[in-house]
């Protein structure tokens, strides 16, 4: 059975992934998900990371024979042939499926409604990180930390860590107050100024911060100028850009 640490990891995990789907997750959080169909109670996440540990990468699990599989402790034929047949769906499903379409990141009210989706239900002080690539394509979400975001116990080390990982260019964070204020406190602007500086010194721009209350959101780094105090090289080519749209309209 689960041990408390584990409790409620399942319906956490599915409630993620019915809110914002596979692209959100990492490689053996995905693996671990499949396991659920054929290891109905024991925690998946150590057997996840033993086949990608054998066999290198998703790519390689989804690959690899039934035979190859099972020679794994822990899977079993059911376990494989699911694997094998989750496998098949996936080169079919790609074959014949379309690319997502994920421009809408570049929306600020989706985004801001896509985090409240995920943050508005807890009762706790979470804070989410979303990374992105110059394009303003989703490359994951992690959930940073469960604590006040002002707390001493938050570091900017983790949030460089996990954009690093995903070769991130762009970050957005969000943080629930589930009990107000729809606004940040000065202990959340004392953080964020910590987390923003160290995220510029590896070359991610953080965007946006977003506070989310219950169903309500707002944002506190509207103001360009916030932007601008990290790129100051972006401010110029965006003053010289509308100097040369004058121009051209005069």
């Amino acid at each position: 059975m689960e041990d408390l640490v584990h409790k409620g990891h399942r319906k956490r995990m599915r409630r993620k992934f019915a809110d914002f789907g596979a692209i959100v997750f990492d490689t053996y959080e995905l693996l671990e998900m499949l396991l659920y169909y054929t290891v109905p109670v024991r925690d998946t996440n150590p057997l996840a990371k033993k086949l990608l540990q054998r066999f290198g990468s998703l790519d390689g699990v989804l690959s690899a024979s039934i035979e190859e599989l099972t020679e794994v402790e822990g899977i079993g034929a059911k376990t494989a042939e699911l694997i094998v047949t989750a496998a098949e769906a996936i080169e079919f499903f790609a074959s014949e499926g379309e690319a997502k379409d994920t421009s809408v990141f570049e929306n600020y009210d989706y985004l801001g409604e896509y985090v409240t989706n995920y943050l508005s239900d807890s009762t706790e002080n979470v804070q989410i990180l979303l990374s992105f690539d110059n394009d303003m394509q989703l490359l994951g979400m992690d959930e940073m930390y469960r604590c006040d975001y002002a707390s001493a116990n938050v570091q900017a080390e983790k949030f460089m860590d996990a954009v690093l990982s995903k070769g991130a260019t762009v970050a957005i964070i969000a943080h629930s107050h589930p009990y107000g204020p729809l606004c940040p406190t000065d202990g959340d602007r004392a953080t964020n100024v910590m987390i923003q500086s160290a995220l510029s010194n590896v070359g991610v721009l953080l965007a946006e911060h977003y506070i989310v209350c219950g169903k309500r959101y707002v944002g506190f780094m509207n103001h360009l100028e916030h932007l601008f105090a990290q790129k100051p090289r972006l401010a110029k080519f965006l003053r010289s850009k509308k100097e040369a749209l004058d121009a051209v309209v005069k």
